[in-house]
C-alpha cells in the first residue's frame, strides 16, 4: 500500500506541493540549474574540474531517533561521449542493495529518465531518481528515504513533491 501510494504521488506529477521551493536557484556548474526546498541542509559539496556533487540532509521525522535518514544528492558530470539514458542500466547500478527491485521506469524523453526503486532490507528504503544527459553533460538527482512502519504516510507525499518540484525546476542549460 505504501509502495502504490508513493509511486501515486512521484509519477502524477503532482503540482502542489507542501514545502514551497527556495526562489534562488543553485548552480554547481554553470551548465545545470535547479531549486530545492528551504528545509533541506547542505552535508557536502564537491566540486572538481570533471564533477560536480552536492548532499543534502532531509528532514524526515519518521527517521528521528533512529540511524536512519533521507537525502538527496546531485551529481553533474562532464562527459566526452554523449550518454544515452535510455542506455543506462540502472538494475546494475543498485545490485548491492540487498532486495532491491524497480518498481517504475520512465523515458521522460531521449535527454530524461526517471526511475522509482525499492531495496528491502532491515528497513526498506524508497529511491527516487531523475538522469538527465544533454550536449556532454549528465545529471543525477536522487533522493533516498526510508520507509519506517509508522506515522510516515504524509511524510512519503511530501517528499514526493519535493523530488517532483525539483525535477521541475532540474535544467541542462548547454
Amino acid at each position: 500500500m505504501i509502495l502504490l501510494f508513493a509511486c501515486f504521488w512521484l509519477l502524477a506529477g503532482c503540482e502542489k506541493t507542501a514545502q514551497r521551493m527556495q526562489p534562488e536557484i543553485k548552480r554547481l556548474d554553470e551548465s545545470v540549474k535547479y531549486s530545492i526546498p528551504d528545509r533541506w541542509q547542505v552535508m557536502k559539496q564537491q566540486n572538481t574540474a570533471d564533477i560536480k556533487k552536492a548532499l543534502y540532509f532531509i528532514p524526515y521525522p519518521p527517521a528521528d531517533g533512529t540511524r536512519h535518514s533521507a537525502n538527496a544528492f546531485i551529481i553533474i558530470r562532464h562527459c566526452p561521449v554523449e550518454l544515452k539514458v535510455r542506455e543506462l542500466d540502472v538494475g546494475a547500478y543498485h545490485n548491492a542493495a540487498e532486495g532491491y527491485i524497480i518498481v517504475n521506469d520512465v523515458m521522460d524523453s531521449d535527454k530524461w529518465r526517471t526511475v522509482l526503486s525499492e531495496a528491502h532490507d532491515e528497513v526498506p528504503y524508497m529511491f527516487m531518481e531523475r538522469f538527465g544527459s544533454w550536449q556532454g553533460v549528465s545529471v543525477y538527482f536522487n533522493i533516498t528515504f526510508p520507509l519506517m512502519k509508522e506515522k510516515d504516510a504524509d511524510w512519503h507525499k511530501k517528499i514526493a513533491d519535493e523530488f517532483n518540484q525539483t525535477v521541475k525546476s532540474l535544467e541542462i542549460l548547454k
